[in-house]
């Protein structure tokens, strides 16, 4: 039934679920248990086995059709590496099964989809005040447990996380403050898309504490990764609204938000994160270990273009990292004059955890080559497509690719998935605003 109450309780569970990205979990089961989200999947199944058989929904999205059609290709890829290794004699890489290590990363792939399908029909049951307040709701839980941590730090809300250590930024329900980043963007441009459906006496107050609340994470956030791809994104967005002969006053108006925004970011970047630079090239391992693994990513996808599958990329990637160490001390020295620390780079060879591209879309690539390239253009033109005449939609959808592109993973990324459902949802309207 439309706008059911218990059905909205239901929804602002699983978004607050979607956003909690260090669960207890992920000490028992594995990185897949990081999220809550993998103990909804029962729920998705019986859904969706009650939808198709019971109901005799057959409807499916554009994206989901596409993601389906490019989980069974990467799958028939991966199972081809696996088995090759096998046959040489290969069963283990280092602690990992490679085998139960593609199962595993198939069902990373599997949940997402589950993931896509249950919040658009949880979206289709749901009016839009209600998934207005649902949105602005976790907002405000979010906006509490970011003004808790600011006083309570190192030490903030340690039980709610998978390992009680001090942590000395703002990371509010994840395992690292740059994946709140996208949580945050996603939230405010969603609670500012559907605030119009809600009061209208009460729309410039709610605009008003969504930009407040985005705002203050901007001012206390620490995560270098964020700053840039913020800047990055506002620069990549304006230039696209001026292209556009055609400025309406609210575009013009929406401009001038972005450059302050810009100018905010772009003023606590240079006066709070370039000084400490050159040291955190010397002293810490973030930049070399993402920019490494990445080279050494790029390696593997251009040796193999069709992809490794979400097995055997363990094998290739760690090898690859291993060769391209005397390129990456090369090209720091060319680049900042500084010797980056490589410690982290030569540990996850030596693991398999935290073996992976640290950015999203590239881990795709490593697993899926060629499709995950035609997936990921199919998908830009049809989103883009349909949120051309949002603003709002339209930014989060750059900020998101570039984020994905540069620092954050995809796999339990779930908000982001959120958004796109959320986008799919309104396709009609958006197309015919």
């Amino acid at each position: 039934m439309k706008g059911n109450p218990l059905l909205l309780t239901y929804f602002i569970i699983f978004i607050m679920c979607s956003v909690y990205q260090d669960f207890f979990l992920v000490n028992m089961v594995g990185e897949i248990a990081r999220s809550p989200i993998f103990l909804f999947l029962p729920i998705f199944i019986f859904t969706e086995l009650y939808e198709l058989f019971i109901k005799k929904n057959e409807n499916i999205t554009y994206i989901q059709k596409t993601f389906f059609l490019y989980i069974v290709g990467v799958s028939f890829i991966g199972a081809i590496y696996v088995l090759y290794l096998i046959f040489k004699g290969q069963y283990y890489f280092l602690d990992e099964n490679l085998f139960i290590k593609f199962i595993k990363g198939q069902l990373y792939l599997i949940i997402i989809w589950l993931y896509l399908r249950h919040s658009y029909l949880i979206l289709n049951k749901l009016t839009k005040k209600q998934i207005f307040f649902a949105m602005i709701s976790v907002l405000s839980i979010l906006n509490i447990i970011l003004v808790i941590e600011f006083f309570t730090l190192p030490n903030a809300l340690e039980f709610l996380h998978s390992q009680n250590k001090p942590y000395y930024r703002m990371r509010l329900l994840t395992v690292e403050s740059s994946w709140t980043g996208s949580i945050y963007v996603i939230l405010c441009i969603l609670s500012w898309y559907y605030v119009s459906f809600s009061s209208r006496s009460k729309n410039f107050y709610m605009k008003f504490y969504i930009s407040l609340s985005f705002i203050s994470y901007v001012m206390l956030t620490q995560s270098k990764g964020f700053f840039v791809t913020l800047i990055i994104s506002i620069l990549v967005f304006s230039i696209s609204l001026i292209r556009n002969k055609k400025l309406s006053f609210k575009t013009v108006v929406f401009l001038i938000v972005l450059l302050f925004l810009f100018v905010t970011a772009t003023i606590v970047f240079i006066q709070v994160f370039l000084p400490a630079f050159g040291n955190d090239i010397e002293n810490y391992t973030s930049m070399s270990t993402r920019l490494g693994v990445l080279i050494a990513a790029l390696k593997v996808i251009a040796l193999n273009p069709f992809g490794v599958g979400t097995g055997a990329y363990i094998v290739f990637l760690a090898k690859g990292i291993i060769d391209i160490v005397p390129f990456l001390k090369e090209l720091f020295i060319f680049l900042f004059n500084s010797t980056p620390n490589l410690s982290e780079l030569f540990r996850i060879t030596s693991s398999t955890v935290g073996l992976s591209v640290k950015s999203g879309i590239f881990q795709w690539l490593l697993e899926g080559g060629v499709l995950a390239i035609i997936l990921f253009v199919c998908w830009s033109k049809y989103i883009f497509s349909i949120t051309k005449k949002s603003n709002v939609l339209k930014f989060s959808i750059i900020f998101i690719t570039i984020a994905s592109l540069t620092y954050i993973p995809i796999n339990i990324k779930y908000e982001i998935w959120l958004l796109i459902s959320c986008i799919e949802i309104n396709k009609k309207q958006l197309l015919e605003s």
